[in-house]
């Protein structure tokens, strides 16, 4: 899958647009030698007739010239070495031209900011999903275990090592800060059925969740506490399910002594 970049790398952006400018300076610059190869042919057309004659008979050999067909009107010494002037000219701008487009079409700037278009088009039909804000160790494993289940899931992680990481395991990703509410909108969070907040920073935790209800109050959401006062701290924020780890240790530790104590030996 790819990434979405909730800030567009600005150099790539940069980049396109001086190859863009140099693209259209060479459509210009082409087109302005049309029209002096056209002005200056017909100044050199020696046959008797009228100036918008010379005009037309100067434009035509001046497309023979770069379009090298060689249907050329009779020429004058003069107007044979123009024209060979001409086309080194034309050849030399289209080949500028040429490479440019070619720059424009295959490199990586174009390649980023084409997958950036395509990410928030897929992103913006998203509705019923799941978001997983950070892709660390549990998120990772929490996002899997979603997709197993069938859920379309988008991760929320701004470490680009883990962002990339995410895309390869075939997730969709937004590159951002989960504390940012652009990168949650990116993420769809309005639109989504559950939100996991994935991140053992405390005081990261509950910015994220505050900024989460502060673009939906309809999303279920899900967090990690350290104890049972940072659950009640998660609930007063507006978490949906706040999970005490050591409880649920407590928990499976007592279940599996009872089975053991139920299995005769």
């Amino acid at each position: 899958m790819a990434i979405f970049r909730v800030q567009e790398p600005s150099s790539a952006r940069r980049q396109l647009l001086s190859l863009e400018r140099r693209l259209w300076i060479s459509i210009g610059s082409f087109l302005g030698l049309i029209a002096l190869s056209t002005v200056v042919s017909a100044a050199l057309d020696a046959r008797p007739s009228t100036p918008d004659d010379r005009l037309w008979w100067g434009l035509w050999n001046s497309m023979n010239v770069f379009s090298t067909l060689g249907d050329l009107g009779q020429l004058t010494p003069s107007g044979k070495a123009w024209a060979m002037t001409m086309m080194a000219l034309g050849v030399s701008i289209a080949a500028l031209a040429l490479s440019t487009l070619t720059a424009i079409i295959t490199g990586q700037d174009f390649h980023v900011l084409r997958e950036n278009r395509r990410m928030q088009s897929t992103l913006s039909t998203l509705s019923g999903h799941s978001v997983v804000v950070g892709y660390d160790d549990v998120g990772s494993r929490l996002a899997q275990s979603l997709v197993r289940e069938g859920r379309r899931v988008v991760v929320v992680e701004r470490d680009a090592a883990a962002a990339d990481r995410a895309a390869k395991a075939g997730l969709l990703v937004v590159e951002g800060e989960g504390t940012d509410e652009a990168s949650l909108r990116a993420a769809g969070v309005d639109r989504a059925e559950w939100i996991f907040v994935s991140t053992f920073d405390v005081q990261a935790k509950l910015t994220i969740v505050l900024t989460i209800r502060g673009v939906t109050s309809t999303a279920a959401i899900g967090a990690i506490a350290r104890d049972r006062n940072g659950v009640r701290l998660l609930h007063r924020a507006g978490v949906t399910l706040a999970i005490e780890p050591n409880e649920l240790i407590v928990d499976a530790m007592m279940a599996r002594l009872e089975r053991q104590v139920q299995t005769p030996s």
